[in-house]
C-alpha cells in the first residue's frame, strides 16, 4: 500500500501533463516506482474526458512471482477519495 501512503511523482506528472494540456493529447505510458508497483495511464484524443489509471503489485518471492490483491480497506478509501469520478475494474 506505499504507492497510496506516498505519492507517484510519475504519476502526478503525467496527469499534470493531461489536465494542463490545452488541447487533448494521447498518453500511453506503463512505469514502476517504489519497487514492483507498476502504473498505466492512458488516455486519447478521441474521448478527452476519460484517464484511465491502473495499478498493479507485485509480490515476489521465492523465484515465483505472485500477483497482491489490494485489500477491501484501500478499495473503500479509494472510492471516499475519488467519489463519482473512479471506477475500480479487477482484472479477468
Amino acid at each position: 500500500m506505499a504507492y497510496l501512503e506516498r505519492s507517484s511523482p510519475t504519476l502526478k506528472e503525467a496527469l499534470l501533463k493531461i489536465f494542463r494540456a490545452e488541447k487533448p493529447i494521447d498518453i500511453d505510458q506503463h512505469f514502476c516506482e517504489f519497487g514492483s508497483y507498476e502504473y498505466h495511464i492512458k488516455c486519447s484524443v478521441s474521448d478527452p474526458k476519460i484517464v484511465y489509471v491502473s495499478t498493479s503489485t507485485l509480490l515476489q518471492t521465492q523465484g515465483t512471482v505472485m500477483f497482491k490483491e489490494i485489500s477491501s480497506h484501500t478499495y473503500d478509501m479509494i472510492k471516499k477519495i475519488a467519489v463519482g469520478v473512479i471506477d475500480i475494474v479487477n482484472p479477468p
